[in-house]
């Protein structure tokens, strides 16, 4: 029996063995772990956000694109500095932060709504002012060599071309029997092969297969309807026709007499303040623009792309975020066209006696308009806190926000800084959806206005009342197109109407060398 019990048992306390141990096991693990955080010290509170509790109001334009840019900018920003950031209209006199077009800046600075930037904002190596594009830095920032704002989205403008039906034998060869100057890929170099090219199609019943209208036809896109759209397109095609382009190696052999010529008088002339804008080089373009006007819908229109989309033009100046609409899957014209530069001149009227000369340059001569597109933003002269405002302004005008602007295709944002141009970041400009070779094409024509090595690009009227003097030229100029009115004397009749605007010439004259950073 003695045995029995022992066998019985065995087993048992073997198993009573094995779980006391699991026990143990146990209160020991629990123990050191309740050893462990009890010896550990406890989180430490998160660090307070540098502007918590603290407000900015930016005052900008009723315009959704720009919006839609500042909120979620400004959203990040809020998120990070604790402050709070509340939007106003742009005539508010009560901001903290005003958000402009580049050519409104000598408009506020008169009427003392801007303050100049803190040079401590400028100079900060996480700022990188100093690869901020040239226009910007050197013109468009600043008024009396003072800087007064920076950069948010920069020139956005390039021309688009159907180059499905250029690249066809049957058009080419037709169209480059007629130029002096042929095509040497399917973009045109010349508003003067603009011409010939939608004059061509405008007589051509047969586009394409499946493509067969009445002649004649439309072939160019209107008109835009905005005051200062149209003024833009008047001068992209004018800019050419009035000034040469000049390098700066070719400048340090100038003149006094044609450093003025060459580099300053355009809408006035910047010695006496006298009107310029019945000058010959001024007569060309509005000449040619009402030849162009027999190619184009009667009617000017709000958005001109949308007939370049609807297949019934092929050519049209347009913005970014047009490319990236006529791209998009649904369009009946993806794939279809090229983008390029905007056109430059066969002919240039530079001479002093204003008679028109042949140009030789195999490339044209182009010169840039800049500053009629894009937004700036500065620091209001009525800011109650100038640190926190700062502080953002130094945030959404950064490289890197930069970079995000740029490369959203619903904002068509131009570039503002060199990083933009950048191989590193080229992926960024495949965003819009085009081909490699039409990408390249888009980088191409944006940096050679953005980033130009010329030393005589042409701004953007840029001088207090300038809404004014648009509005006047525009208005009349237009009229003058649609109704086929005497060019030069239509030009004659707006310098006059320019006059009255500032009768005094002496302030005229101070006000547009201010514009030129001469004063």
């Amino acid at each position: 029996m003695q045995l029995e019990c022992l066998n019985f048992f065995a087993p048992r306390r073997g198993r009573l063995f094995i779980f006391g141990w699991k026990i143990v096991l146990v209160g020991v693990v629990v123990a050191v772990l309740g050893a462990n955080l009890g010896c550990r010290n406890p989180k430490p509170p998160p660090s307070p956000k540098p502007f918590a509790g603290r407000k900015v109001t930016i005052a900008a334009a009723d315009d959704a694109i720009l919006s839609a840019l500042l909120q979620r900018h400004s959203r990040a920003w809020s998120d990070s500095s604790g402050a709070s950031v509340e939007f106003v209209r742009e005539n508010e006199p009560n901001a903290d932060i005003r958000v402009f077009a580049p050519y409104q800046l000598p408009d506020l600075v008169s009427k003392n709504l801007l303050q100049p930037l803190p040079i401590e904002m400028l100079n900060a190596p996480t700022f990188e002012f100093v690869s901020v594009l040239r226009p910007f830095k050197f013109r468009l920032s600043e008024w009396q060599s003072t800087t007064y704002a920076i950069p948010l989205s920069g020139e956005n403008i390039v021309a688009i071309v159907r180059s499905d039906l250029l690249a066809t034998p049957v058009h080419r060869d037709a169209i480059n029997q007629r130029l002096k100057r042929p095509l040497k890929s399917e973009e045109p170099l010349t508003w003067q092969q603009v011409a010939v090219i939608a004059e061509y199609f405008s007589t051509t019943a047969k586009w394409s297969d499946g493509d067969e209208a009445a002649t004649p036809r439309t072939s160019l896109a209107p008109l835009p309807a905005d005051a200062g759209a149209f003024d833009r397109e008047f001068h992209l095609v004018a800019t050419s026709l009035q000034r040469r382009a000049t390098a700066p190696e070719r400048f340090e052999n100038f003149s006094e007499e044609e450093k003025y010529r060459h580099l300053y008088d355009y809408h006035f002339d910047a010695r006496t303040g006298a009107c310029r804008i019945a000058d010959p080089g001024f007569v060309a373009a509005l000449s040619l623009l009402r030849q162009l006007q027999k190619y184009r819908p009667q009617k000017s229109a709000e958005d001109p792309a949308t007939v370049f989309q609807q297949g019934q033009a092929v050519f049209a100046i347009v913005t970014l975020a047009d490319i990236a609409r006529l791209q998009a899957s649904d369009s009946p014209v993806k794939d279809k066209f090229s983008v390029c530069a905007i056109p430059g001149s066969d002919l240039v009227f530079d001479d002093p006696a204003g008679k028109g000369s042949s140009v030789t340059d195999s490339n044209a001569n182009y010169i840039p308009y800049l500053g009629s597109t894009g937004w700036m933003a500065g620091l209001a002269q009525s800011a109650t806190d100038a640190a926190s405002a700062t502080d953002l302004l130094m945030t959404i005008g950064s490289r890197e926000v930069a970079l995000q602007i740029t490369f959203e295709p619903s904002w068509g944002a131009g570039p503002t800084r060199m990083v933009q141009f950048e191989a590193a970041h080229r992926s960024g400009w495949h965003n819009y959806g085009l081909s490699l070779k039409r990408t390249n094409q888009l980088v191409s024509a944006l940096e050679r206005t953005s980033n130009t090595s010329l030393v005589n690009p042409v701004y953007r009227l840029r001088i207090p009342k300038e809404r004014e003097y648009v509005t006047t030229f525009a208005r009349r100029a237009r009229t003058a197109i649609i109704q086929g009115d005497p060019p030069q004397e239509t030009l004659k009749e707006i310098a006059k109407q320019w006059e009255s605007i500032e009768p005094d010439q002496k302030v005229r004259l101070q006000q547009y060398r201010r514009s030129l950073g001469l004063e």
